[in-house]
């Protein structure tokens, strides 16, 4: 974002976890800022599964596991937003700003995110 001729470093936003909490707070930033580089991780490799998607399954309700889904991925790749399935966050140091990751490649991985 350039202000005052300054150019200013997009704030990290990271969001922890693709259900119904992650994707509105994902949609309201979108929606309140324009100069955020948003990273959402998922545990899972399902991302978007509503709560309710496996009694709606087990009641035949729906057949398709597409049919459970709040959003798609797509939805927010295309707005720029990091989506990261299979990225458990296991430990969020506030004051430091680290993220502990478990993934299927990696046991544990630090990331560093920073606001400038």
């Amino acid at each position: 974002m350039i202000l005052g001729g300054v150019l200013y470093a997009k704030t990290k936003v990271v969001v922890v976890g693709a259900s119904h909490g992650g994707h509105q707070a994902i949609l309201e930033l979108l929606h309140r800022y324009d100069n955020l580089d948003i990273t959402m991780f998922e545990a899972g490799d399902f991302v978007s599964f509503m709560s309710c998607g496996m009694e709606l399954y087990l009641e035949n309700s729906v057949t398709d596991v597409n049919d459970v889904r709040n959003f798609e991925p797509k939805q927010f790749t295309d707005q720029g937003v990091h989506v990261l399935n299979n990225h458990e966050v296991t430990k969020i140091d506030a004051d430091k700003k680290p993220l502990q990751l478990r993934t299927p490649l990696v046991v544990k991985l630090l990331i560093t995110i920073t606001t400038n």
